[in-house]
C-alpha cells in the first residue's frame, strides 16, 4: 500500500506542475482537459488498486490475529501458557511497534485525504477520480484501525495470560 501511495504522490506532484504550466489563458482548454483526465485515469487505476491492497491485507491481518488468538487459548487450555509466553516480550515488542506505525500510517493517510477532499472541482472524471481515492483512503484506514484495535486486544489477552500464569504459578 505504501508503494502505491508514494506513485500517487509522485504522479501528483507532476501532474501539479503540469496542470500549473498549462494554466496560461494561451493554452488550448482542450490540452488542459486532456491532461487533468490523464491524470484522473492513473487516479482511477490507483484507487483501485489501493482498494484491492487494502481489501488483501484486511483479511490477512484479520487471519494473523485470529491465528495468534486461537494458539494462545490452545496453549491455555493445554496447560501450556508458559510455552506461548516465553517469547511474550518478543511478541509484545513487535505489536507495540505494529500499533506505532499503524498511528503513525493511519494519521498520514487520514491528512491526506483531508487534503483531497479540498481540491477544486475540475472535470467530471477528475471528479470521479477523486471520490475513488478517498474511498479507497477510507477503506485504507479502517484497516489501519482494525489493525490498531486488534493488536492491542491482543496485547491486553497475552498480558491477561502472563498474570494468569504468574497467578497459577503462586
Amino acid at each position: 500500500m505504501s508503494a502505491i501511495l508514494g506513485k500517487i504522490t509522485s504522479e501528483t506532484t507532476k501532474a501539479t506542475k503540469e496542470i500549473e504550466d498549462l494554466s496560461s489563458p494561451l493554452v488550448a482548454s482542450a490540452v488542459k482537459k486532456r491532461a487533468i483526465n490523464n491524470f484522473a485515469e492513473f487516479l482511477l487505476t490507483n484507487a483501485t488498486a489501493l482498494k484491492q491492497n487494502a481489501s488483501a491485507a484486511r483479511s490477512n491481518v484479520r487471519t494473523f490475529f485470529e491465528s495468534q488468538v486461537a494458539l494462545l487459548e490452545m496453549a491455555t487450555a493445554a496447560g501450556r501458557q508458559e510455552d506461548y509466553l516465553k517469547e511474550k516480550e518478543e511478541i509484545l515488542q513487535a505489536l507495540n511497534a505494529f500499533v506505532a506505525i499503524a498511528i503513525d500510517v493511519h494519521t498520514t493517510v487520514l491528512d491526506y485525504r483531508k487534503t483531497l477532499e479540498v481540491i477544486p472541482r475540475m472535470t467530471t472524471r477528475f471528479n470521479q477520480a477523486r471520490r475513488e481515492l478517498i474511498d479507497a483512503l477510507e477503506q485504507s484506514l479502517m484497516l489501519f484501525g482494525e489493525s490498531e484495535a486488534n493488536s492491542k486486544d491482543l496485547i491486553a489477552r497475552i498480558e491477561r495470560s502472563s498474570e494468569d500464569t504468574i497467578n497459577d504459578e503462586q
